[in-house]
Parts: C-alpha cells; sequence; structure tokens
C-alpha cells in the first residue's frame, strides 16, 4: 500500500479530493487543507530546506566521522549509490543519494558521489577517520584511492570495520 501511495503521488493528488476535504471539514471546520500545488511548491521545499538545515547542524561539530558508501539496483533497474556520515553512540545522517544510472559507476564516479555528498553537508575529510563500504572490485579501488588521497582516513569493508569496533 505505501508504494503504491508514494509511486501513484495519490497523497498530493488527495489534497484536492472533495471528499477528503469533506471528510476534513466534518473533523475540524477550521482547518483549510493545502492544495496540491502548495505541497509541491511551498511546504515540502521548506521542510526539505528545514531537515537539510538540522542534519547540517548535527554533522557541524562532529569529529571522527565514519563514513559509508553503497551501491545496488532499485525495482526499477536504476543504479543508485548512498552515503552515509555515522559515529558511534549517534545516529546516522543521510549524507545522499545519487542515481548513476547511465552514468559510470566506477571507482571514480563513485568518489565523485562521496566528494559530493560531502560538500553538500559540509564535512572535510579531515574530520572523517574511516570509510567503510562493501567489497567488490569498485569499491576496493575507492578505498585504494581514497587512503592514497587521504592518508589519515582508514578503509575497509563493513566485516573488518565490524571485527576493528569489537
Amino acid at each position: 500500500v505505501y508504494r503504491y501511495i508514494v509511486n501513484s503521488h495519490s497523497a498530493f493528488r488527495a489534497a484536492d479530493d472533495p471528499f477528503l476535504l469533506q471528510w476534513v471539514a466534518m473533523l475540524r471546520s477550521t482547518y483549510e487543507v493545502p492544495s496540491a500545488w502548495t505541497l509541491t511548491t511551498k511546504l515540502l521545499p521548506a521542510e526539505d530546506e528545514r531537515v537539510l538545515a538540522f542534519e547540517r547542524d548535527k554533522l557541524k561539530d562532529r569529529k571522527r566521522i565514519t563514513l559509508m558508501v553503497d551501491g545496488w539496483e532499485d525495482g526499477q533497474r536504476r543504479s543508485l549509490y548512498g552515503t552515509m556520515a555515522a559515529q558511534r553512540g549517534m545516529t546516522p545522517v543521510l549524507l545522499g543519494l545519487e542515481d548513476m544510472t547511465g552514468k559510470r559507476a566506477d571507482a571514480d564516479g563513485v568518489e565523485d558521489v562521496l566528494e559530493n555528498a560531502m560538500v553538500y553537508m559540509h564535512i572535510t575529510a579531515e574530520n572523517t577517520i574511516a570509510l567503510v563500504t562493501d567489497d567488490p572490485k569498485v569499491m576496493r579501488k575507492l578505498r585504494r584511492q581514497w587512503e592514497k588521497k587521504y592518508p589519515f582516513v582508514m578503509a575497509s569493508t563493513l566485516q573488518n570495520f565490524t571485527l576493528m569496533q569489537c
């Protein structure tokens, strides 16, 4: 049901539905349901900016951040790469999710994705301590490149990183 609601954009179309408006009026006659246009052009972008500022603020003073990168293919066969910042005892922060479909998802491309996400969220490599990935060839090469570029950052697979944490 959730996938249907999200992929069909029902949530936005429902805002203009007369039955929803009538039901809301019965519940609370003074509440005015925002239109689909207001939701998509004003409320959601404002919420997106609020959350972005909140997440950037959470990362601002953090040191010894562990960066995580992973790539996968979704149900629509898009090549997606996600990056996160984690720290022991802290809630992880999503840095970015990038669609690499039609682009070269080689080590250089994934490195660009990671660096772009760091710039977007105002993180510097000097505040990081580790880079964790899974272990296909692309990620192995990325880890080698990252360690060469930032020798103070330990790059590892998730399995090895978990063993070192114990």
